[in-house]
């Protein structure tokens, strides 16, 4: 009878990975064709592996009564995860499925046996997709070097939580892990949510305005495959002082055929140097726009990206992310100049091009 109930009890600890099996999908596409997450599928088959050898050696910490405790953390992960359908954000719904099949091992098996595996669902969630960007994004350092450090923690604590019994009081421990949440997710960070521009919609197609004259760029296959169904249009103009990139996008139904600039430009062979929200005034207006400053073999290079609708614009991937739907018509930009001399002659030069470029004020136009 005992065996029976162990069995029943280690199937139902397995339909708590239900939600991860139904994102698995999505996971194993984007480790096939984005550059940043190709890597990924590695920190799985590390958790599979050392799943595996640990299975009975971990069973000395198993309560043989149910914790019924885990439900406060359960429902609000899984909650998370169905949310991540709402707002279409993959990320959200993996971290959320890999947190929810943890705690069915604190329900299953106990808070001992949960807290002693806790390092090795570390280790699972370095697989997930887009970490690499968002890790980057934050902490401006390698992606793979921090995971790489991560899973060296993980490999630590794991070792320790398997030659020791030692165990933390369960309320501490998840304080501190949502006290970490929003430490990483900080308030100066979340404002960038907030913020909305005027509207900022130019057009390049005249290829003539001001100083500048352009030309139309072929739209390579490359680019088809990373922006999919939206439409793209790429120039280069030139002054008698400076030459100017243009990459316009007009955002198709799919949001996550939209990447954030700085995923682009690495997934391009771009070294980023710094990434940081600016205000400029265009035309007038005060407007927010993402500088980022790239370099390759070939030189440097100053970006301004930004996103707009008809009602207003953000320079923040996750204000557009925030606002984004599908019954919307949004914009997004690349502008690259070079840096031949200094930053700050460079902005003049952007500030200059973007003031004399047409700009559409109605979807009518």
């Amino acid at each position: 009878m005992k065996t029976e109930t162990n069995i029943l009890k280690n199937l139902f600890l397995l339909f708590g990975f239900l939600p991860l099996v139904l994102k698995f999908p999505y996971m194993l596409y984007s480790w096939q064709n984005s550059p940043l997450d190709r890597w990924d599928w590695l920190f799985l088959s590390i958790f599979v592996v050392i799943a595996i050898l640990l299975w009975l050696p971990m069973e000395s910490r198993r309560s043989e009564k149910c914790d019924f405790e885990a439900f406060w953390a359960a429902i609000p992960l899984f909650m998370l995860y169905v949310s991540s359908y709402f707002f279409d954000i993959h990320l959200l719904g993996i971290l959320s499925a890999i947190l929810f099949s943890w705690t069915f091992c604190w329900l299953i098996k106990g808070w001992s046996y949960a807290y002693g595996v806790f390092p090795l669902f570390g280790i699972l969630l370095l697989s997930s997709t887009s970490t690499c960007y968002w890790l980057e994004y934050f902490f401006s350092v390698s992606g793979i070097l921090l995971k790489i450090i991560g899973l060296l923690l993980f490999l630590v604590w794991l070792l320790m939580n398997f030659l020791t019994r030692t165990t933390v009081c369960k309320n501490s421990f998840c304080f501190y892990c949502v006290a970490l949440v929003l430490i990483i997710f900080s308030a100066t960070q979340l404002n960038t949510l907030q913020y909305r521009g005027e509207p900022f919609i130019p057009e390049f197609s005249s290829l003539q305005f001001g100083e500048f004259i352009g030309r139309k760029q072929e739209i390579l296959e490359s680019d088809r495959r990373f922006f999919g169904n939206s439409i793209l249009e790429k120039y280069q103009f030139a002054s008698d002082t400076a030459t100017i990139g243009v990459l316009a996008v007009t955002c198709g139904n799919n949001v996550h055929q939209i990447h954030p600039a700085s995923h682009c430009l690495r997934a391009g062979g771009w070294q980023i140097d710094s990434e940081k929200f600016r205000e400029v005034v265009l035309k007038g207006e005060k407007l927010q726009i993402n500088e980022i400053m790239v370099h390759n073999q070939h030189g440097s290079l100053l970006i301004w990206c930004w996103y707009s609708n008809y009602g207003f614009s953000t320079g923040s991937f996750f204000g557009f992310r925030r606002h984004w739907s599908k019954n919307t018509l949004w914009f997004t930009w690349q502008i690259a100049v070079p840096i031949i001399f200094t930053e700050s002659e460079s902005r003049i030069e952007l500030e200059k091009f973007l003031n004399d470029a047409p700009q559409k004020v109605s979807k009518y136009e």
